[in-house]
């Protein structure tokens, strides 16, 4: 690939391997604290949460920025979305050491990683998976573990988060890939690791008593734009609004039926994906509603038609000041003599 600018060629040599695996790398300046080994950003590209595939690299590459990073949370294949597990070696207050940790969940679920991995200049290590669309939405982004009392240097980078990656060197000490892109093929996340970042569903009715109707949900369906059946993920968003809104085969065979007025439909698609979304997220039926209202105004940018003057109560404060202020006037009057002044 040609560049505008001139990287060294480590640099151009790396940036070529990410491109050529769908990953989006970025330019930036950051600096790293040698007693703490906190890090801190210092130049970042900016709208860099829009950086898709589909965007022009050049505006978020830079050789005058030093370091690179990769985004995480975006589409990187079809259907899948990428995130990193951050694995720390560094404790803070409260905080465990995120290695031990890790290594004592993989071994009691017997597990082990086949995926892109990188050691990090604070000794510890990336790994990167991909995750289902549905699966993705209910993911915590950037959230440490809990366990007790105690949280655990282990995170999640998920949604418009960055990674630091190879060559990025930082206090002598460099970002390495253990097994890099492409030397195998990128994993998907197991259940186990997403559960330990799934979010939990709020309290409140019983799964009986949520359970919409098939015939609200036929007609919410009825008033969505066509386009939005067209475009792929409000599509299926729609889908997982519609699981969580009702998880029946009825309403499943409504998903198929309304999905089949989409120009790029095709047939058993949308009853398999239905099969892969979770009955609990962060879409149900008010995300429907949303939908159903189309181009319409939303409900809080609707105006409030203001009363006019005369017909807005003056409070008796109001009404004993203008009260005062009249009779003082006819008190100034009969003072004031007759005639021209």
């Amino acid at each position: 690939m040609y560049f505008k600018k001139q990287f060294n060629i480590t640099q151009h040599r790396a940036i070529k391997m990410y491109l050529e695996n769908n990953l989006l790398p970025m330019s930036l300046t950051i600096e790293m604290n040698s007693e703490t080994r906190d890090k801190t950003l210092i130049e970042l590209p900016k709208k860099f949460k829009y950086y898709t595939l589909r965007s022009d690299v050049q505006k978020f590459l830079n050789p005058a920025r030093k370091h690179l990073a990769l985004k995480t949370g975006y589409e990187i294949q079809e259907g899948y979305f990428l995130v990193v597990v951050d694995v720390d070696s560094k404790k803070h207050e409260n905080e465990c050491c995120g290695l031990k940790f890790i290594d004592d969940l993989f071994k009691e679920h017997g597990y082990t990683p086949n995926t892109w991995c990188q050691e990090s200049v604070s000794g510890g290590y990336h790994l990167f998976y991909k995750v289902k669309e549905a699966d993705f939405g209910n993911l915590r982004s950037a959230a440490k573990l809990e366990k007790g009392n105690m949280k655990h240097a282990v995170d999640l980078k998920a949604k418009n988060l960055l990674i630091f990656c190879y060559p990025t060197s930082l206090n002598c000490k460099q970002y390495k890939w253990k097994i890099a892109p492409g030397v195998i093929e990128l994993e998907e996340m197991p259940k186990f690791l997403r559960d330990l970042w799934i979010k939990k569903p709020s309290i409140g009715r019983s799964q009986e008593n949520r359970v919409t109707p098939i015939d609200v949900l036929h007609s919410l369906c009825s008033k969505i734009p066509q386009d939005y059946w067209d475009d792929l993920t409000k599509w299926n968003n729609i889908g997982m609004s519609m699981k969580t809104a009702n998880p029946s085969n009825e309403c499943k065979q409504l998903y198929e039926y309304f999905s089949s007025r989409s120009t790029k439909y095709k047939r058993g698609e949308p009853s398999k994906n239905w099969d892969r979304y979770s009955s609990v997220g962060k879409y149900s039926e008010g995300t429907l509603r949303h939908y159903a209202k189309g181009s319409e105004t939303p409900r809080y940018a609707v105006s409030r038609k203001r009363k006019p003057l005369e017909e807005i109560p003056v409070s008796r404060k109001r009404q004993r000041t203008h009260q005062s202020e009249d009779s003082t006037d006819r008190n100034h009057a009969a003072d004031k003599p007759e005639g021209k002044c």
